[in-house]
């Protein structure tokens, strides 16, 4: 590892501000309530003891001709980029129907993509998500589905996927946010999901506490020469009532491994896709799998179903919809379970940025910076704004993980 005098000194003097923090810590946690903070911040002291990113290599030439490039709900959505498809058959299931309890867990931690416009106040703290029916606002973009569509009564509203890396931190396309502009006239919206069985095609509301805006762009990057595709967002404060997800911090996915990938097909509610499973893994910046996925997942998290641990962003795949000449309208794209190309994601440890927090325990710095934030100690508020600043430093300097 290459770091410079100056970043070994800082180094030092955060070790120790760690020794005194984790006593301080933990007197401050207990003091101030009940709740799973300090063992949320165990939980990543403990997890952050390996850091990297992915090696480099080659990148495999991919046909031109498999990005098909096509705007799935209307003129301002933001995935445009490569579509997707079903394999076998539709493993897409409503949050609220899905018999699996850690997948239902690890769904609150999704979040949708969701233009300002769309989002209307509504009574009591909440907003109301306004917007058409999926076959309405396909409708409007000259695609007329099929009867036998399932879910187009429901709406369609978000743009991407994203998900929680850290208290504050998220992560999704790089297609979905391309710059910071961009990053801040979305917002990102978690529980945007239908209730239950009684409400499947109503309108949706969330809690004001539920909706965020962009902060900060931390990294980007959508480059057609190595396929990286992930942006890495600051959120304008900590996410409340959800816990960042777990992460694969070093090597690779094998073929085989079954994924989940939990995130908003075509701009609809949440919806969590199981049943696929890795094809190949061989590229540097992405592996391919067989799930069944749409426009509007893009930045979905994709989980490994043994470990638990969020193995990548989908960014793109198979074209989403074909037209049927004998019904004269549009239906989902189908193929075999190990036919057609497949669907690309992202590794999440080519995020350099995020590898790099991972290796200096910056999460834990900021997450506890947070917690001090949030409570009315003067000297402690004082030393976060300590910690706060090593952390920009960190992410500001150009540091070679090998």
């Amino acid at each position: 590892m290459k770091i410079s005098a100056l970043v070994f000194v800082s180094l030092f003097l955060v070790s120790l501000f760690f020794s005194f923090l984790s006593l301080t810590s933990m007197t401050v946690i207990a003091a101030v309530g009940s709740d799973d903070s300090l063992s949320e911040v165990n939980s990543y002291e403990s997890n952050f003891d390996q850091g990297g990113a992915a090696s480099g290599g080659a990148a495999l030439g991919q046909n031109a001709g498999n990005r098909i490039v096509m705007s799935m709900l209307s003129a301002d959505v933001a995935d445009s980029g490569i579509n997707k498809v079903i394999y076998g058959i539709d493993n897409r299931t409503d949050v609220y129907a899905s018999t699996n309890a850690k997948f239902k867990l690890w769904a609150q931690s999704t979040a949708a993509q969701i233009s300002r416009e769309k989002m209307v106040s509504g009574n009591a703290g909440t907003y109301l998500i306004k917007t058409g029916s999926l076959k309405e606002e396909m409708a409007a973009n000259g695609m007329n589905f099929c009867s036998s569509e399932r879910f187009i009564s429901q709406p369609a509203a978000a743009n991407c996927s994203g998900f929680l890396v850290g208290p504050d931190l998220l992560v999704t396309a790089g297609h979905c946010v391309q710059n910071l502009n961009e990053c801040k006239q979305m917002l990102w919206v978690f529980d945007y999901k239908v209730k239950d069985a009684a409400h499947v095609n109503d309108k949706i509301s969330v809690p004001t506490s539920s909706v965020y805006s962009c902060k900060e762009l931390i990294g980007q990057a959508l480059n057609n020469g190595d396929e990286e595709d992930f942006a890495f967002i600051r959120l304008d404060r900590a996410v409340t009532g959800r816990n960042p997800l777990s992460f694969r911090k070093s090597g690779t996915i094998g073929v085989n491994e079954q994924v989940v990938v939990i995130g908003h097909p075509s701009g609809l509610p949440t919806k969590i896709t199981n049943g696929a499973f890795v094809r190949r893994s061989d590229h540097p910046a992405f592996f391919v799998a067989n799930s069944d996925t749409y426009g509007g997942n893009s930045g979905s998290a994709v989980f490994n179903v043994r470990t638990g641990e969020v193995e990548g962003i989908l960014v793109r795949g198979d074209q989403d919809f074909e037209y049927s000449s004998t019904d004269g309208c549009y239906v989902s794209k189908k193929c075999g379970e190990d036919e057609c190309r497949g669907e690309d994601i992202t590794k999440i440890t080519v995020i350099k940025e995020l590898m790099k927090m991972l290796y200096y325990k910056l999460i834990f710095f900021s997450k506890l910076s947070i917690k001090i934030q949030n409570k009315k100690y003067l000297c402690l508020k004082n030393l976060s704004i300590f910690f706060n600043k090593i952390y920009s430093y960190f992410i500001s300097t150009k540091i070679t993980i090998q």
